[in-house]
């Protein structure tokens, strides 16, 4: 019999402000602590802000929330998958999702793959897709926003052994359409690959998803409010993850290979 898991998404409001950012996902990690859980995934750049030109951006800040981050992974023995940008030389940085590990310890450093029209001026687009690493006891993969509008990422990774597919995002100011049609790709994206979804969006006036945690039938475990903060917790079965439609694929008809 598999461990059961307890996984967290934290919808949290966050703006330019990197110390109030930081005590938004302190607290928020503390109050989760409580509730003993094993995993909790926060948005997209919610440590450094979202939309900053470069020039912009408190490096200083953005490092001394990245070992406070790493301080309370130790503190509440709780695995974190959060977003900043990342500084890439003089180059525009990265949006990357960052996994620690219990002790604290950055196991995977994921760097968005697909980027929006707006990304490219800020951004530098990542070159590697997504690995399957372990944590919490899971096999999972990261994923950044936008990169949810492509199935290829998470079959790839259920083909690589995933259990639970991570999606942080920082999704806002969208035609109402894109709600049910957001929502429903994190339920595909579980449900096509048998595995496990955590979706952690930015807590605004007006967003794209409410986050969610899927299993792997593509049914909501837990559904955050819109427009506000909140903490979902489940408890998740990685067993469960069994990938066992796959086989039933026409390899003879096409081919999706990780690369």
């Amino acid at each position: 019999m598999s461990r059961k898991t307890r996984v967290a998404s934290a919808q949290m409001a966050f703006g330019p402000e990197v110390a109030k950012n930081l005590g938004t996902m302190e607290a928020a990690l503390k109050r989760l602590a409580r509730r003993k859980v094993d995993l909790a995934v926060f948005p997209e750049c919610c440590l450094s802000d979202y939309l900053v030109p470069p020039a912009e951006r408190d490096w200083d800040a953005i490092s001394r929330g990245a070992s406070a981050i790493a301080r309370l992974a130790r503190s509440t023995k709780i695995a974190v998958i959060y977003g900043s940008a990342e500084k890439n030389g003089r180059r525009k940085p990265y949006n990357s999702a960052f996994a620690l590990d219990r002790r604290g310890k950055v196991v995977s450093r994921y760097r968005k793959n697909h980027m929006f029209p707006w990304d490219l001026p800020l951004f530098t687009p990542g070159r590697r897709a997504p690995r399957v690493f372990r944590l919490a006891g899971i096999k999972l993969v990261t994923q950044i926003c936008y990169d949810l509008r492509f199935p290829e990422p998470a079959r790839l990774a259920a083909l690589g052994g995933a259990q639970l597919v991570t999606y942080s995002l920082a999704a806002a100011l969208a035609d109402s359409w894109k709600r049910p049609v957001m929502e429903g790709h994190v339920r595909s994206r579980a449900a096509e690959n048998s595995i496990y979804a955590i979706s952690a969006n930015r807590a605004h006036g007006v967003m794209m998803l409410r986050s969610a945690i899927v299993g792997p039938d593509g049914l909501e475990l837990a559904r955050a409010p819109a427009a506000r903060s909140a903490e979902l917790v489940a408890e998740i079965d990685p067993g469960a993850a069994d990938h066992k439609h796959l086989a039933d694929r026409r390899r003879d008809l096409y081919s999706l290979r990780r690369r």
